[in-house]
């Protein structure tokens, strides 16, 4: 269950308002801290006080907030990567420097997320610049997600699968097209990485992308199948 909280000003029908729109998704509203309390407070102090509520999302619940809100899922790459890339110098003697300017850009992300801002700034510490497409120009990251580190591995095995696995191994929420296919379309890089058994095994990859096999999108069903079968010749060549 993925619990989400939300504070706005008391406000006459807010509350069934909150639930209506918890239940559009499959949600469930739960009442928090001192609002069950409220009918206590004078009127003056109702209509003053924050109210706070959490939303609780099951895998069906959150699978279809996310097809209707596909942005909430991860911070866009380019502004992350940007602003990671503008802490370069200050990252490698206070990493909670960057921590603090993520949580104000871009609100709390997920432990992978992190790590990869962290290797974008310390490559640019390094002066090492990500590889590009043709030409040396970059590739559009909302077609194709660049995948060179390990940290991009694990970014894209938390991302495809933002609340883990099953007993049997697929995605509890496979998130939208639009989501997936550039992380699938970017991990094609794989099959030609020394490391492709390693990479795959220590972050669950594989069992992440053959959950895509059965995506309800034909199109990205299709490029997680290609992906499987390119892995698995991959394996008997090396």
């Amino acid at each position: 269950m993925l619990k989400c909280r939300v504070q706005a000003k008391w406000s006459d029908g807010l509350d069934e308002s909150l639930k209506q729109l918890a239940k559009g998704y499959g949600a469930k509203l739960a009442v928090d801290g001192g609002k069950e309390n409220a009918e206590k407070h004078p009127e003056w102090l109702r209509l003053a006080r924050n109210e706070k509520w959490l939303i609780g999302f099951d895998a069906a619940a959150f699978e279809t907030f996310l097809a209707a809100h596909p942005e909430t899922l991860d911070a866009p790459c380019p502004q992350l990567r940007a602003l990671a890339e503008g802490h370069a110098e200050s990252v490698a003697k206070s990493p909670q420097v960057l921590s603090d300017a993520l949580f104000a850009r871009f609100g709390p992300l997920r432990h992978a997320t992190m790590e990869r801002a962290r290797k974008f700034a310390l490559m640019a510490k390094r002066g090492a610049k990500r590889k590009g497409g043709p030409g040396g120009q970059p590739e559009d990251e909302q077609r194709k997600a660049r995948i060179e580190w390990p940290e991009d591995v694990a970014w894209a095995a938390a991302t495809l699968a933002p609340m883990g696995l099953r007993p049997t191994g697929e995605p509890l929420v496979r998130v939208p097209a639009s989501a997936a296919l550039p992380i699938l379309e970017g991990l094609g890089i794989l099959a030609r990485m020394p490391d492709l058994v390693r990479l795959l095994r220590d972050h669950g990859l594989g069992k992440v992308v053959s959950g895509y096999r059965h995506h309800p999108k034909p199109e990205v069903a299709k490029v997680a199948k290609d992906l499987v079968i390119s892995w698995r010749a991959a394996f008997k060549e090396k």
